[in-house]
């Protein structure tokens, strides 16, 4: 295993690891200080290091944003204006040799946006990406959409919900399924008033069989792959294409260390607030901070609240058993 150490070790970022080459995908944060082209980089197994092409990469400064890796090849987004009022999310592919590809584009018109959340899911070879625009000060979604690119393919881009249509997206995460007999079903939101700061949906959410475009109810959690939500009191994960949330810690097990609820950024009083959920292989360190409400900290309509303690467990998947790391 090929390590960071010494004089530079904090100035990588870890990105993750392509699962089918084991190849280690980082930032080098030297090159944040030292050009406008933010560089990443692979790692192979052997210790080669190779700096993925510079067409990556914004040329305004801007990071790519890391979509998705698998099948020998990671994923990127990287923004544009266009001169006529519309903006471009343009999605790369790389192999770890470093040789990229354009893979496709969305366009949308940028009036009155103040930004946009992205995300997305490999599932073999088609990539599914996700995007709801905010607007506003709260940073409250707009409308989006969802589109799957065929990654063996250059622009094979097919539009599955149009940001115009009546399904436009009103939450970024999304989750691809797939049951036993390989079909595949869209569990997304289009209810109105979702704020972007919110890491998880529990309600209103639907479901789009994709061979068929049919939409009913769907009782899934809506997160980001690989992130947390609560759900009836317990914290749970999404992985891969599961058709069920795997359970991290119950609510039972989260009661009987005194945490009974949490509280999302808009209570009043504050509360236990669920700060990290990071789940790695079979393990998950989770970050609980207790806030209290400070007037003296609002901004506007905004509340504000002081912290007053933090603690961080880790809790091996399937044992519905916490242990205390450490607090402060």
């Amino acid at each position: 295993m090929t390590a960071f150490c010494g004089s530079h070790a904090g100035e990588f970022t870890i990105l993750g690891v392509e699962p089918e080459t084991e190849t280690l995908i980082y930032r080098d944060q030297r090159d944040l200080q030292a050009t406008a082209e933010n560089q990443i980089y692979v790692l192979d197994e052997d210790g080669n290091r190779i700096r993925l092409s510079s067409d990556n990469f914004d040329h305004d400064g801007e990071q790519p944003m890391l979509l998705a890796m698998g099948g020998g090849n990671i994923y990127y987004l990287r923004n544009h204006d266009n001169r006529d009022g519309k903006h471009s999310l343009i999605v790369l592919g790389a192999d770890m040799d470093g040789n990229t590809r354009h893979v496709g584009s969305i366009t949308y018109v940028r009036d009155d946006i103040d930004g946009v959340d992205v995300s997305a899911q490999l599932v073999e070879d088609t990539l599914y990406v996700s995007y709801a625009l905010v607007q506003g000060t709260g940073l409250f979604y707009s409308n989006g959409g969802v589109v799957a690119m065929n990654t063996a393919k250059d622009e094979a881009v097919d539009y599955i919900i149009n940001q115009n249509s009546r399904h436009a997206l009103c939450f970024a995460a999304t989750h691809v399924s797939v049951d036993e007999n390989g079909a595949r079903t869209l569990h997304f939101s289009s209810a109105q008033g979702s704020g972007a700061r919110y890491n998880w949906l529990e309600d209103n959410v639907q479901a789009m069989d994709l061979q068929t475009g049919s939409v009913t109810q769907s009782d899934l959690p809506l997160v980001r792959s690989g992130d947390y939500a609560v759900k009836d009191g317990s914290i749970v994960t999404l992985r891969g294409t599961d058709e069920e949330a795997t359970v991290v810690v119950s609510a039972q097990a989260l009661a009987q260390h005194g945490y009974h609820e949490f509280v999302g950024a808009s209570d009043a009083q504050g509360g236990y607030e669920l700060r990290l959920v990071d789940v790695m292989g079979d393990y998950a360190f989770i970050e609980i901070t207790k806030t209290q409400r400070d007037s003296s900290e609002d901004l506007g309509w905004r509340y504000g609240y002081k912290r007053v303690s933090t603690s961080v467990y880790v809790t091996e998947i399937g044992t519905d058993e916490l242990e205390l790391l450490y607090e402060y």
